[in-house]
């Protein structure tokens, strides 16, 4: 609101006026009084007066009252935001656009669904910026010493460089992995809930069917276990890469000869051999 020229009004006491979620909550008579004084001094050289005091499960209070719409200039404008709880001006009718005393009264109710294309239009607009200052001459520059970029990027060049995001995986002692372990930590989690959706969809009568193409699928995995284990050597990664391999190559093996057995029942017996 303030980066559009619009200001808060605030009294000034010791009392607070929200609870730790934000919402407001009952104040003292003398709270009331003060807030009253204030806003009608406030509101009678404003031309756009916004309200959004609620509390939950209550009416909204009352902060606008007849008297001070009244002093208010011809042409002016109240947007009552509280208008799903009876709005915080007097003379507000929920779900309405009504004129009184020459002041435009707006009590629209579900205002949210009423900014999707506003909304998207801000938050493009900033992308936009960002990705304007982000770019060089004809390409991507990340100034790292630069508040913005520094406060973007997190990882660069297989390192995390966003101070606070190293500070947390250093106070939860979390190591940090190599980019090839975290590929092949996303890959195996990814895996096994494919693996599990598909499997898990298929009628008992068709296992034998799919056996042939778990056999593929289990050959391709095989391929690659053989590339990681080549490439991990003899640290976390080789060892998955091992691992890997003989879960494959049993996977297939055990795959052909359950198939090959399957296929024997359903094979004709020549003419004249004893069953």
């Amino acid at each position: 609101m303030e980066s559009l020229g619009a200001r808060f009004v605030e009294v000034d006491v010791a009392e607070d006026a929200q609870t730790t979620s934000g919402y407001a909550k009952e104040l003292s008579d003398e709270y009331k009084r003060r807030q009253a004084e204030l806003l009608h001094r406030h509101i009678v050289k404003s031309d756009v007066c916004i309200t959004t005091a609620l509390i939950p499960g209550q009416r909204a209070p009352i902060l606008i009252t007849e008297e001070m719409v009244q002093a208010m200039r011809p042409g002016s404008v109240i947007v009552d935001l509280a208008a799903e709880q009876s709005g915080n001006c007097a003379l507000t009718e929920p779900g309405k656009e009504v004129v009184k005393h020459g002041v435009t009264i707006l009590g629209r109710l579900n205002l949210p669904s009423r900014l999707a294309v506003h909304a998207s239009q801000m938050y493009s607009r900033n992308m936009e910026k960002l990705l304007l200052h982000l770019m060089g001459d004809g390409g991507l520059k990340l100034n790292l010493q630069e508040e913005i970029t520094q406060g973007c990027v997190i990882t660069l060049g297989g390192e995390i460089v966003q101070p606070k995001v190293k500070e947390l995986l250093s106070k939860r002692g979390w190591s940090l992995m190599s980019n090839e372990m975290m590929l092949g930590l996303y890959v195996f989690v990814l895996a096994i809930f494919v693996g599990f959706e598909v499997i898990s969809k298929v009628p008992p009568m068709l296992h034998t069917p799919l056996m042939s193409g778990s056999n593929a699928i289990s050959g391709i995995t095989l391929v690659g276990a053989i590339i990681a284990a080549g490439y991990g050597g003899f640290d976390l990664l080789g060892l998955f890469g091992f691992l890997a391999v003989a879960f494959a190559t049993l996977n297939v093996v055990g795959g052909y000869l359950v198939t090959d057995r399957m296929l024997r029942m359903f094979k004709r017996e020549p003419k004249g051999k004893a069953r």
